[in-house]
């Protein structure tokens, strides 16, 4: 058991920390990006919540938000192997 609780988490981890970098980044180029004039003047008259540039930094963010969890359980299951006699 305890072999397999280290495997896991170790394996685990860096997945939900790369994960967790890769939507991150996702969504702050979204917001990073000046795009074209014109649909930039269209956009700023939508409310805010409508506006596409939103979406696209909402969505990366919320699929985000569970890995740095994941990554933190995968380390208590490598510290619960470790434990483990």
């Amino acid at each position: 058991m305890r072999v397999l609780l280290m495997t896991c988490g170790f394996v685990l981890t860096p997945i939900g920390v790369r994960s967790g970098y890769r939507s991150s980044r996702a969504a702050i180029v979204s917001l990073a990006g000046d795009g074209k004039p014109t649909r930039a003047a269209v956009a700023a008259s939508r409310p805010f919540l409508a506006c596409a540039g939103m979406r696209r930094f909402v969505r990366p963010v919320a699929a985000a938000m569970p890995w740095p969890g994941i990554a933190m359980y995968d380390r208590l299951m490598v510290s619960l192997g470790a434990a483990a006699t």
